[in-house]
């Protein structure tokens, strides 16, 4: 179980100036966001996606991690991409193409801890919320079968019930993964 001590959750906030860019505050918020439980994860989530689709300096491509759009002339990212965006000290051109190629061409270093929240992510958007827990590392195997027993779909195979891919309605994604966070909060997570 998770401390649910009563805590202020800074928002991130992105600082970009051109060739110049930093992004504010990103090692309190990083540190915060390691430590909170999955539901607060989920909620901090959709605030940096938040952040990102508002900004001049990115696009939203769930296909994407982060990386220059040069048809756009933002950075493409995908919710993970969102968070590194907001809490690591990364710029709109630099590339990342996540964990599961480490022979990609990444322009910016992340830790393992890191990469297991990134891939967590990667699969709570495709609807895989027993996934995004087990890649959390601190919740429990019986923890996840609790929650799947009381909230997940029938078939381990399918993504939970009312998944809405972002792609295909931005606003039925966020609100499905902030419902997703409350039933995650029910029972201690």
């Amino acid at each position: 179980m998770f401390d649910h001590a009563e805590t202020t959750i800074p928002q991130p906030q992105l600082d970009h100036n051109g060739d110049a860019a930093a992004i504010t505050g990103t090692t309190a918020l990083a540190e915060i966001f390691l430590s909170v439980p999955p539901s607060e994860r989920i909620r901090m989530s959709i605030a940096d996606l938040e952040v990102a689709e508002g900004s001049a300096d990115y696009s939203i491509d769930m296909d994407t991690w982060h990386a220059p759009d040069h048809r756009t002339g933002t950075c493409a990212v995908c919710m993970a991409g969102a968070v590194l965006a907001s809490r690591h000290p990364i710029r709109p051109h630099q590339i990342y193409v996540g964990p599961f190629d480490a022979e990609g061409p990444d322009e910016f270093s992340t830790t393992a801890a890191w990469d297991r929240i990134f891939t967590g992510l990667d699969e709570l958007r495709h609807g895989y919320v027993d996934a995004f827990l087990l890649e959390d590392g601190r919740v429990t195997d019986a923890q996840v079968e609790a929650f799947v027993a009381r909230f997940g779909p029938a078939d381990p195979r399918e993504p939970f019930p009312g998944h809405v891919a972002y792609d295909a309605d931005p606003a039925a994604f966020k609100a499905w993964a902030l419902t997703v966070a409350d039933k995650l909060a029910e029972i201690g997570l």
